[in-house]
């Protein structure tokens, strides 16, 4: 049926890991909502760690670029013994971070 040929497609298509490599480049792409935080570790374009929490009560009503900074801060933290003293580059989409 469609429904198993679209199972198998998303199977397929499905993230996937790479082992982390300490030599390369790391990029980490963070987003948060009212709800979440989340981030993803890159590295040559290919997630190396995924990382994703619930708001805190308090936490939901932060402003839109507290809410952004967290998730960073949390990325940060989170991944803190991989990143080590590397130089990180991270990618948000909240414009107000970017000013």
């Amino acid at each position: 049926s469609q429904a198993v040929v679209r199972l198998k497609e998303a199977l397929i298509n499905a993230a996937s890991l790479r082992i982390f490599d300490p030599d390369k480049s790391i990029v980490i792409k963070t987003d948060a909502s009212k709800y979440a935080i989340g981030a993803v570790m890159e590295q040559e374009g290919v997630p190396v760690a995924f990382e994703s929490r619930k708001m805190g009560e308090r936490e939901k009503y932060m402003p839109a670029y507290e809410s952004e900074l967290l998730a960073i801060v949390h990325a940060l933290t989170k991944w803190k013994s991989m990143i080590g003293t590397r130089t990180v580059t991270i990618e948000t989409d909240h414009a107000t971070l970017s000013r």
